[in-house]
């Protein structure tokens, strides 16, 4: 009797429904990013997740914070907190017991660019879990 035929399902890290995601340390026709160290820039190949654009708002810090959020998930699920790169730049900036990982510049600015503050509103940096 013939085996009972079993579907493959490719299983895409989270945000991501089809294609490839970028791959830590780039590909050979991909070099990676110097902020976030995929190749592509994560950016230049976003997340399904990353969409909508919105005027200056106090609001928007909410929208931010979401998105933060997603992409800490997406970047742990693709190998980022644990990459020897990562951690010798994290290691420059933070206390060794920090519990926090430090969004790269690119997913920064890409989400600060669709969800900005009003002028003259700074924006919360990055802030140590160690005090």
């Amino acid at each position: 009797m013939p085996a009972s035929s079993e579907t493959c399902t490719v299983q895409y890290p989270r945000g991501y429904s089809g294609g490839d995601p970028p791959v830590l340390n780039g590909t050979p026709n991909e070099p990676c990013c110097p902020h976030c160290l995929f190749g592509p820039c994560i950016i230049r190949r976003p997340p399904v997740f990353l969409t909508g654009r919105a005027v200056p708002s106090l609001a928007n810090d909410r929208k931010r914070y979401k998105l933060y959020q997603q992409f800490w998930k997406l970047l742990k699920d693709l190998g980022l907190w644990d990459h020897p790169t990562y951690l010798a730049r994290k290691g420059l900036v933070t206390h060794p017991l920090d519990r926090r990982e430090i969004m790269p510049k690119c997913v920064q600015n890409e989400i600060r660019i669709r969800y900005p503050n009003p002028v003259g509103i700074p924006y919360t940096n990055y802030r140590s879990s160690f005090l």
